[in-house]
């Protein structure tokens, strides 16, 4: 048991890492991944996200030219972007592994939360030499800021990562544990999930029709199948970190997540992550009105002039 999903990505990278070790991150990925792993001072080589999951071809090819600790991947219903990733590259991601003899961190702290379809087998289960650790966390599937998470891990990974635990805090909060205990023993934890995710397909909704009626034309998104998040792309050239500060908060009082933020590289500026499951349906609809209303006189000054 950890401290939330986090600590078990820094627990596996101040297993493997020395400074400059290689690891293959998604682009985008989770910010939070990327601050546990600065902390190392790692070379990171970052593969593109494609509509299904990791680019397996590109990651072979960085695996090839480069030598590398560890792959760091969320397959399900991706932060940022939501993908998720196929079973066909699940699979071809644990062959590589096996064959250049890397770590992959599955860190799936989603993968309940699907509101249509069949949820997909885990990397971990394709795992043949004990190299898969996998993450998830009670914060996203029982009570937000919960900071109980789980990792689990070959025996001989698992003792070493256990040691570093003990270390780091001694161990997660006895208190807590017990009472996730208590809940799962008196409650349906299935039913509570099924509950969350029709809330959170009902917001989910509500963003994509918004989204619909009110993004200029230029401004494209996708339509995830579950988790909290769906992604934003601009034409471009655009700088979604400048516009935020200097015009969509000050003036809208919106708030996103620019992709600067979210790629290794930090060489992406016209995407952002959107995030549907901590407000209410009537926030997201004047939100994203508004964000609406900004982008299309950012992205189409001329037309506003005429007006």
């Amino acid at each position: 048991m950890t401290q939330g999903a986090q600590q078990g990505i820094d627990l596996t990278a101040r297993l493997l890492l020395d400074k400059g070790d290689g690891v293959i991150v998604e682009g985008p990925t989770y910010i939070g991944g990327l601050a546990a792993f600065d902390a190392y001072e790692p070379t990171y080589y970052e593969v593109p996200i494609e509509e299904d999951g990791m680019d397996i071809t590109k990651l072979q090819k960085a695996l090839m030219q480069h030598q590398v600790k560890l792959i760091y991947t969320i397959p399900d219903f991706q932060n940022p972007t939501g993908t998720v990733m196929s079973v066909e590259k699940r699979q071809a991601m644990v062959q590589l592994a096996n064959q250049y003899d890397v770590v992959i961190l599955e860190d799936s702290p989603y993968r309940d939360l699907r509101y249509t379809g069949e949820n997909l087998p885990t990397i971990k289960s394709f795992d043949t030499e004990g190299r898969v650790i996998s993450l998830g966390s009670f914060s996203k599937i029982l009570a937000p800021s919960l900071r109980l998470g789980w990792l689990t891990a070959a025996p001989e990974l698992l003792a070493a990562l256990t040691a570093l635990k003990a270390a780091a805090d001694v161990e997660s909060s006895h208190l807590v544990a017990v009472a996730v205990d208590t809940f799962m023993n008196d409650n349906d934890l299935d039913a509570h999930i099924d509950a969350m995710k029709q809330v959170y397909q009902t917001k989910r909704d509500a963003m994509l029709n918004a989204l619909e009626r009110y993004m200029p034309k230029d401004v494209h998104f996708n339509h995830p199948d579950g988790g909290f998040f769906l992604w934003l792309t601009l034409p471009e050239g655009f700088d979604m970190q400048h516009f935020m500060t200097a015009e969509l908060l000050p003036e809208y009082n919106v708030s996103l997540v620019p992709s600067h933020h979210l790629y290794a590289s930090k060489s992406i500026e016209n995407g952002a992550r959107l995030n549907f499951t901590n407000v209410s349906e009537a926030t997201i609809e004047s939100g994203i009105k508004m964000l609406g209303q900004a982008l299309n006189d950012a992205l189409h000054p001329a037309q506003v002039n005429q007006i």
